[in-house]
């Protein structure tokens, strides 16, 4: 498991989806496997979201990979003074599909989007109502977030891509948002 803070995430998935590596069990998280991961990653997929990638990534490795497989490539933008974009926005330069909501992605893979689901708070994890405590209707940005929660960054827009996929929140320029 990889990163190791991944561990409940990896139980939940080995219970209840499917869990699949070109390597054999046992093989470490070396980092000279990740190019070939993030490929098989493109090939497995339909289409890819970059929701944050620095200017070196594994994200942009997968999003090449993807292009030259023939994947649509989709990317969130975000402030252009994070360096966590940087890569983000090079991709959007170079021709990737800009979205600043989930149902684009699905539109533009002709996917009916799902019906509106309200909030159930019993249901979500622990990092999920964490971050629902600090959102309101105004929008907040996923740094404040994390700053509010003592989150790790990346642990936040995590939970808030599901959560947005799960039609719980919304995200626009000024952040994310409790969906009305």
């Amino acid at each position: 498991v990889f990163p190791a803070s991944n561990r409940e995430l990896y139980a939940e998935i080995r219970e209840k989806g499917c869990l699949l590596s070109q390597f054999p069990v046992g093989t470490p998280s070396l980092r000279q496997n990740f190019p070939e991961r993030n490929f098989t990653i493109a090939a497995l997929s339909h289409a890819l979201v970059v929701v944050e990638a620095p200017e070196i990534s594994g994200a942009l490795i997968t999003a090449r990979n993807s292009a030259e497989q023939g994947r649509t490539v989709f990317v969130l933008p975000g402030p252009i003074t994070h360096r966590g974009f940087v890569g983000s926005h090079g991709l959007i330069r170079d021709g990737a599909t800009l979205v600043d909501h989930p149902n684009q992605v699905l539109e533009q893979l002709n996917i009916e989007a799902a019906p509106e689901v309200k909030m159930d708070a019993s249901q979500l994890s622990p990092g999920q109502q964490a971050i629902v405590a600090t959102l309101s209707e105004s929008p907040i940005s996923a740094e404040k977030i994390s700053e509010e929660t003592g989150l790790d960054a990346a642990e936040v827009l995590a939970e808030l891509t599901t959560m947005e996929m799960d039609g719980l929140v919304i995200r626009d320029a000024g952040g994310y948002a409790i969906k009305p």
